[in-house]
C-alpha cells in the first residue's frame, strides 16, 4: 500500500484534533519540521509525529518535543513510529531475518491500520 502523505496528514490532523483553532495551532508546530532543505519528506515526518503522540496521550509537550527531535534527526522519530517493533533489535536482520521480516510486516500493518482508522474517523 502506498500512502499520499499530502492528502492523509490533513485527515489524521482533524481527526486529533476536531477544534479548527486547536489543529491550525498544531499545524504551525508541525511545519517548524521541513523549513531546512536538508530535513526531508515533511509530511510523511509529520505524521510519523502524530502517531507518537497518538500513542502518548498524557505526555504534555511531546509534540514540541518530537518536532525537536526531528530536526535534528528525523529517524529518530520515524523509526519509532513507522517500525517500533522491527526497531527494537538492531542486529535482528542478521541475526533472525525471518522473525525480521514478520515484525517488519506487523509494522506495516500496524501503521496502515492506524492511518485507515484515522482517516475514516475524520471523514
Amino acid at each position: 500500500m502506498e500512502i499520499n502523505y499530502e492528502q492523509v496528514l490533513p485527515l489524521v490532523l482533524r481527526a486529533m484534533f476536531p477544534k479548527p483553532a486547536e489543529r491550525a495551532e498544531v499545524e504551525e508546530k508541525l511545519k517548524k519540521y521541513g523549513r531546512e532543505s536538508w530535513q526531508p519528506v515533511p509530511d510523511r515526518i509529520r505524521l510519523a509525529i502524530l502517531k507518537l503522540v497518538y500513542d502518548n496521550p498524557n505526555h504534555p509537550g511531546l509534540l514540541e518535543s518530537l518536532v525537536e527531535t526531528a530536526c535534528g534527526d528525523y529517524r529518530d522519530v520515524i523509526y519509532f513510529a513507522e517500525t517500533p517493533l522491527s526497531f527494537e533489535d538492531w542486529d535482528l536482520p542478521n541475526a533472525d531475518p525471518q522473525k525480521y521480516d514478520e515484525l517488519l510486516q506487523q509494522d506495516k500493518h500496524n501503521y496502515f491500520h492506524w492511518i485507515n482508522k484515522m482517516t475514516c474517523a475524520s471523514l
